[in-house]
Formats: structure tokens, C-alpha cells, sequence
């Protein structure tokens, strides 16, 4: 798929090295990217909730899968956000 996005785009698309982004790989809108979302809940038959929301949905859990509060620093950086 990125390389026919690359055929189409042409001398226009830039590798931004985006986990989202439009066909040209350039940065998706806030609001695009949020339609999105709200219709992948909505065909999926989830309640409605927030992408940001998301992240700690995943730190809770790994907190029961782990049942511990010492979290791996990456996962605190990288997931949570957090420092240290």
C-alpha cells in the first residue's frame, strides 16, 4: 500500500515516518483523523470514547494482565507518556 500511496503522490510525498497520515504521507488533520476514529467505533459497536483515552485504557490493562505498579520505564515514555 505505501508504495502504490508513493506511485500516486509522486514528487509530493515526503516520508514523514507517520503511523497515520493522508495519502501523500503527509500529517492528517486533527479533525480528519478524529472522523475517522468515531466511525471505526461506530462499525465496530463501540461506545464512543477518545483516541488520547486509548493510552490509558492500555496502561490499565497491562496493569491487571500484571498485576504490579512498577511499570518498565519504556512503558511509561512510550504509552503512558510519563516521565521516569
Amino acid at each position: 500500500m505505501i508504495e502504490q500511496d508513493k506511485k500516486w503522490a509522486g514528487e509530493r510525498y515526503l516520508n514523514y515516518d507517520l503511523i497515520f497520515c493522508a495519502k501523500d504521507s503527509s500529517p492528517l488533520d486533527p479533525r480528519v483523523f478524529t472522523r475517522m476514529f468515531e466511525k471505526l467505533l461506530i462499525e465496530a459497536g463501540l461506545l464512543k470514547t477518545t483516541f488520547h483515552s486509548l493510552r490509558h485504557t492500555a496502561g490499565l490493562l497491562i496493569l491487571e494482565s500484571t498485576n504490579s505498579l512498577n511499570y518498565p520505564k519504556e512503558l511509561k515514555e512510550r504509552v503512558l507518556r510519563e516521565a521516569g
